[in-house]
């Protein structure tokens, strides 16, 4: 079964990229979890950051020109699947890679 929205249907490009994006929130998940509650503080400092800076602003602008018509929905679809891939990736390496112990000097 596939389902459609605005003409675009299918498992493709934005569905794998939806899926593929499940592993980096799963291992966020993970991590937040496990960690002791300094790197938790950080992680979610560094979560809210980077939705607001880096994930949203293009999510909207592409939202607008949607709203408009100035663009397709299939590459509405693309920038938020990309956007949403590229900020568990900036979030898992600042909260991986352990920064919350040189924040916390």
């Amino acid at each position: 079964t596939t389902l459609t929205f605005h003409g675009f249907s299918g498992l493709d490009l934005v569905g794998i990229l939806d899926f593929l994006t499940a592993f980096p929130g799963l291992t966020y998940a993970i991590f937040w979890c496990r960690s002791e509650i300094d790197a938790k503080m950080f992680s979610y400092l560094a979560l809210q950051k980077v939705v607001l800076l880096v994930q949203r602003p293009p999510q909207i602008l592409v939202k607008v020109l949607w709203r408009l018509e100035l663009v397709e929905t299939s590459f509405m679809m693309e920038v938020h699947s990309y956007a949403d891939l590229f900020m568990w990736v900036v979030v898992l390496s600042l909260s991986l890679a352990g920064i919350h112990r040189v924040a916390r000097l």
